[in-house]
């Protein structure tokens, strides 16, 4: 991995420019360039398996190494051709996850599940990140004893898809999490 990049402060200018672009404070953004830079190779960037290491330590709760690859491609600059993720687009895609409005929230884990960004959600998209779902039902069931009002990929596409056409919209999406908040947690893992 690397022995890390020793710069560990920003710049004034580029600090400013960040809390105004994000919803961090600056020693919340000193403190994630901190980490960030722990893991970056010399040239200011992370990979995906550094990617997933910081990931993990932000969200502990998910399984981060099933779905790094998912939310990475989301992270990453469609523009960036080697797959590196630089600071700047790092920090703004965990303000979306940590710091965003519900709506805002809604729209980037709905984005995260279009994987082809047609503006919808099938089934096989829901599958594609089956494994972290299926590793969260599985703790939720443990911690209450085996029974949990949601037993699969196929009971959560059910109550998604509102108009049973085999397609989540948008709308379809921010309506069944208003309805069924249990959804909003097993979904939520993946960012």
């Amino acid at each position: 991995m690397g022995e890390g990049n020793s710069k560990t402060k920003l710049s004034e200018e580029n600090l400013n420019e960040l809390i105004t672009t994000t919803d961090f404070s600056s020693s919340e953004i000193q403190s994630i360039y901190r980490d960030f830079m722990k893991n970056s190779k010399e040239d200011s960037l992370i990979g995906k398996k550094e990617f997933t290491k910081i990931i993990s330590k932000y969200f502990p709760q998910c399984d981060a190494p099933q779905i790094a690859e998912e939310i990475f491609q989301v992270y990453v600059n469609d523009m960036n051709k080697e797959g590196k993720l630089p600071f700047r687009d790092f920090l703004v895609g965990m303000s979306l996850s940590l710091k965003a409005s519900s709506v805002e929230t809604l729209r980037n884990l709905f984005n995260l599940y279009d994987v082809d960004r047609n503006g919808d959600i099938s089934i096989d998209e829901l599958q594609r990140m089956s494994r972290a779902l299926q590793k969260y039902m599985r703790r939720n069931q443990q911690r209450s004893g085996g029974a949990t009002a949601i037993t699969s990929i196929e009971d959560t596409f059910k109550l998604l898809d509102l108009d049973d056409d085999g397609r989540v919209t948008f709308e379809e999406f921010q309506g069944a999490i208003q309805r069924n908040p249990d959804l909003m947690n097993i979904l939520n893992c993946v960012l």
